[in-house]
């Protein structure tokens, strides 16, 4: 899925319900909220296919994917005319892949990473670089430092974020790497909140959106058999893994620094996703029960982006009292008010301690005479006969 700013386009993929791939490809405008049918897909090998606009061409791209069925990738260049509607293919990538990270930059279209078979055992980190006007391709670039397929990406000012994904280490990865396009080089940057394999991805306001995602395979659906793949320690790293997740993650580059947005508003795993201008759009996606055909739109602008805590602290000293006691689910305190206690006429001296008492052996006979006279005395006139 990619997108020229106004629209998007989409297609292709496997669908649940029916059990095979499908070729249905369409254009979608967020604005109006609607879909458009166009020409289908020519093959059913694009599930996972990588679709990458062109503006130098005017032209969508899509390149690889599997057919589900048979598990094989394949090495497809597939060509959209949006003017004319009509599909041709291009020079064949170097090798097969699907699930890679992708985008366009200064007039090239770059593949990172993906994977090879169906298995994360044979994911790659390599980068291609394709010129859709000579319709060659490139494969001197540096690789990345891991492996891994599934990841979510974007290009922000000259760099090509890769985040995410999975391997034969990891069922889901939090890493996060830096590949400067025109330097062709790779750095690390800050680690993911969350690790998640096939998110949503778009870049709003300068930095990079991954939605949804995850790993769904911690229901009964993971238990160990000999039919799984990779024996007890493969089950052990599905079982642990992250649940498909409904979660927005936000990278900052200039902080270099995430953040948690507005979640989605179902579970989305492998659900095709771009920015179209500031409105991310998702579209499709696995829960672990079935395919979703629905399409979830979020428009932001600039300001709106920035992360969903630092929004609330802003708003909070504006909101009424009430209005913020509910927010911080704090219970209502009632305010009594101060009882007055009833003023004597006269006040009572305080009666002799007995610790006074316990003295008197030890004082003149002046002292006691003045003890005596004391208010309340008299009611402990027997004890203090037992010291005199």
């Amino acid at each position: 899925m990619d997108s020229n700013g106004t629209v998007a386009w989409e297609g292709g993929g496997f669908s649940n319900s029916q059990v095979f791939n499908i070729d249905q490809f369409g254009r979608f405008d967020p604005v109006a909220n609607t879909w458009t049918a166009l020409a289908a897909v020519p093959d059913l090998a694009n599930a996972g296919a990588s679709g990458v606009y062109a503006p130098n061409v005017n032209k969508l791209f899509v390149f690889g994917g599997e057919f589900i069925g048979s598990a094989r990738p394949v090495n497809t260049t597939r060509i959209y005319d949006i003017a004319t509607n009509t599909w041709s293919t291009g020079a064949p990538m170097p090798d097969v892949r699907w699930s890679m990270g992708s985008g366009y930059f200064n007039g090239k279209i770059y593949l990172v990473g993906g994977c090879s078979t169906n298995s994360p055992d044979e994911c790659f980190g390599q980068v291609w670089e394709y010129d859709p006007v000579l319709n060659t391709w490139n494969t001197s670039r540096m690789s990345m430092p891991i492996t891994l397929g599934g990841p979510g990406f974007g290009i922000i000012n000259g760099h090509m974020y890769i985040a995410g994904g999975r391997n034969l280490v990891f069922w889901a990865l939090n890493t996060l790497y830096d590949y400067d396009i025109a330097a062709n080089t790779w750095t690390a940057r800050a680690n993911m909140p969350l690790g998640v394999n096939a998110p949503g991805s778009a870049v709003i306001a300068g930095k990079l959106w991954l939605f949804g995602g995850g790993f769904p395979f911690s229901g009964a659906g993971t238990m160990h058999t000999a039919g799984n793949k990779g024996g007890v320690g493969a089950w052990l790293k599905r079982l642990f893994s992250p649940d498909t997740t409904t979660a927005l993650q936000v990278y900052d580059p200039g902080t270099n620094a995430w953040s948690i947005g507005p979640h989605l508003n179902q579970l989305r795993w492998f659900p095709a996703g771009r920015d179209v201008g500031n409105t991310a759009v998702a579209v499709g996606g696995f829960d672990w029960v079935d395919n979703t055909t629905t399409t979830s739109v979020r428009s932001m602008s600039p300001l709106s982006a920035e992360p969903r805590r630092r929004q609330r602290q802003q708003q909070l000293p504006q909101q009424q009292p009430r209005q913020l006691r509910r927010r911080l689910h704090l219970p209502r305190l009632q305010l009594l008010p101060r009882r007055r206690l009833p003023q004597r006429r006269h006040r009572r001296q305080p009666r002799p301690r007995l610790q006074q008492l316990h003295l008197l052996r030890h004082r003149d006979l002046h002292q006691r005479q003045e003890l005596r006279q004391r208010p309340g005395f008299v009611l402990l006139r027997h004890r203090i006969h037992n010291y005199l």
